[in-house]
C-alpha cells in the first residue's frame, strides 16, 4: 500500500519541541492539523480526551500495520471498523483489536504481535493490544486467564485510555470470574502499589463494588 509522500515523511522526521511539549485541546475542533497528523502516524501519545476522540484509528492502523510489514491485515481492520453500530472511540479501539487478535490467534504468532503492540510508542495502538484477547467470551467466560499475558505489562501504564481499556476488560470479566479478578486485583495492588495500577483495579471492580454478580465487595 503505497502512502502519501507527506505521511511517510513523518516517520523519518524528528518530532519537533513543540509538539511534545503541547497542552492539548479543549475539544475536538481544536487539535490541531499537524498534531493529528503525528498522533495518526503512531509517533506520539495523546495528551487528553479531545485528542483520543479525534484520531482516525483506521488510518493510524495503516500506519502501525506497514510498520511491522502487515499491510495485509488493513482491510480486515476497515471491515471490523466499517461494521460497527455504534461508532464511538471505545468501540474502534474494540474493533481494531478484534481484527488484530482474529488474525494472529494464538500462539507464538500472536505472542511476537502483542509484544508489539503493547510497546508502541502510541497510547491507542497500546490500547488495541488489551483487545486482541477476548474473541472467544465463551471460553473466557469461564477461564478469563489466558488474557493476563495481555494485560499484565499494562498494569502501570502511564496512559489513561489504556488504563481504562484494561479496567473494562477486567470489569466485563469480574461478571463471570468475580472470584478471579478479585484475586488479579489484590495481587496486582501489592506487587504494584502505584497510583495507576490502583486506578485500573478501581475501575476493574466497580461492578462488584456496586453489588453484582453476587453481592456488593468492600
Amino acid at each position: 500500500m503505497k502512502r502519501p509522500a507527506a505521511e511517510s515523511a513523518l516517520e523519518s522526521t524528528q518530532v519537533p519541541a513543540a509538539i511534545l511539549s503541547r497542552k492539548g485541546s479543549r475539544d475536538t475542533a481544536g487539535v490541531p492539523s499537524d498534531v493529528r497528523a503525528w498522533l495518526e502516524a503512531g509517533r506520539i501519545e495523546t495528551v487528553n480526551l479531545s485528542e483520543w476522540l479525534v484520531v482516525d484509528q483506521g488510518r493510524l492502523a495503516e500506519r502501525v500495520l506497514a510498520e511491522h510489514g502487515w499491510e495485509n491485515l488493513v482491510p480486515r481492520v476497515h471491515a471490523e471498523l466499517a461494521a460497527l453500530k455504534t461508532n464511538t472511540a471505545p468501540k474502534r479501539l474494540e474493533a481494531v483489536g478484534r481484527a488484530l487478535g482474529a488474525e494472529f490467534g494464538e500462539g507464538r504468532k500472536f505472542e511476537v504481535a502483542h509484544k508489539a503492540l503493547r510497546g508502541h510508542r502510541s497510547d491507542i495502538v497500546r490500547s488495541w493490544s488489551a483487545y486482541m484477547v477476548g474473541l472467544n467470551p465463551g471460553a473466557l467466560k469461564d477461564d478469563p486467564s489466558p488474557g493476563l499475558a495481555v494485560l499484565e505489562p499494562l498494569r502501570s501504564d502511564p496512559s489513561l485510555y489504556v488504563r481504562n481499556s484494561v479496567g473494562n476488560w477486567l470489569n466485563d470479566a469480574s461478571k463471570s470470574r468475580p472470584d478471579w479478578v478479585e484475586a488479579l486485583c489484590a495481587r496486582w495492588r501489592k506487587e504494584s502499589p502505584t497510583n495507576e495500577t490502583t486506578y485500573i483495579i478501581r475501575r476493574a471492580l466497580r461492578t462488584l463494588r456496586k453489588g453484582g454478580p453476587s453481592g456488593p465487595r468492600p
